[in-house]
């Protein structure tokens, strides 16, 4: 990939976001080498596998690269993960953090760079460049066991979260005092480990291989995001390989009907805002670590 500055579809792409695209994309070769050795399935997601069939490499606008598997592979590559993936790549999941991880997918992590988001500053997880890994799952053939599930795994995610990036009670505000409470009384007798096992037993409890319908289900999820995300499992029965950037990238057979079942007329460019909405540091050679204190501090200020 030419490293200069260049404009695509009349959007600047700079030489910083080449050298941030270059790291990602070392990672995902490494993750899709990974992959393909041990025969476990992976795919392009999201604006990645729109990238991959109209521009043949990253939307200009882009900021990361977004891979999904189904949960059965998933959990194999998470198994085989520490002994696959060593310095400078960090697997990082809930298991293999240090500090709290909320997150229902696994992130891919190169480290020694840094890509704060806003709403991690205050999390003490690792926060270098990354490539996001998202898990699919078998979805309930009713939305009243749709309902249920959700309503389940909402009640853990404010366990996961408060757990991570703390809770802050409000004088004068009993409900606040209430969920603090509750808070202190669940990790009193249960782990966040344990809570997070909780959450992906949750989601385990519908196996791919027996449900006609798949999907991203996260601690965010809600009904209508379930109900207009729901995917063919066949659309992900076997790969094809398309060109992006430099490399081939793993799409699932389906490509088309996933793409339009998600985003429409997914051929015509629209600049959208990142999943992420811009991050608080992004820097391919220096540390997160180094930034953390500086942007903690200017926060406290505000």
């Amino acid at each position: 990939m030419d490293m200069q500055e260049e404009i695509r579809n009349g959007y600047t792409v700079t030489a910083q976001t080449k050298r941030v695209w270059a790291i990602q994309m070392d990672m995902a070769k490494k993750l899709i080498d990974v992959c393909n050795r041990n025969g476990l399935k992976i795919w392009a997601a999201s604006g990645t596998l729109i990238g991959c069939v109209r521009d043949h490499g990253f939307i200009p606008w882009d900021d990361d690269i977004d891979m999904v598997m189904l949960r059965d592979d998933y959990d194999k590559l998470l198994a085989i993960a520490d002994r696959e993936f060593t310095h400078p790549y960090f697997f990082q999941t809930a298991y293999s953090e240090k500090a709290p991880y909320p997150r229902e997918h696994a992130q891919l992590r190169y480290e020694g760079t840094a890509a704060i988001l806003p709403y991690d500053i205050f999390a003490d997880f690792d926060q270098s460049i990354f490539v996001d890994i998202f898990v699919m799952d078998g979805i309930p053939e009713s939305e009243e066991k749709i309902a249920r599930k959700l309503k389940r795994i909402n009640k853990l995610k404010f366990y996961l979260q408060k757990k991570t990036f703390g809770y802050k009670v409000r004088i004068g505000a009993p409900s606040t005092w209430i969920k603090w409470l509750k808070l202190k009384l669940h990790y009193l007798f249960h782990s966040f480990i344990g809570t997070y096992r909780t959450f992906e037993d949750e989601l385990r409890k519908d196996p791919v291989n027996e449900r006609k319908f798949v999907t991203k289900i996260g601690l965010f999820s809600t009904m209508q995001y379930v109900s207009t995300r729901k995917l063919d499992r066949e659309w992900y029965r076997d790969t094809e390989y398309l060109p992006f950037e430099d490399m081939q990238m793993p799409v699932p057979n389906g490509y088309d009907q996933v793409l339009k079942a998600l985003y429409g007329d997914y051929m015509k460019p629209a600049k959208a805002p990142t999943i992420h909405g811009g991050f608080a540091a992004l820097d391919t050679e220096h540390s997160y670590r180094d930034y953390l204190p500086k942007l903690r501090a200017a926060h406290a200020k505000k």
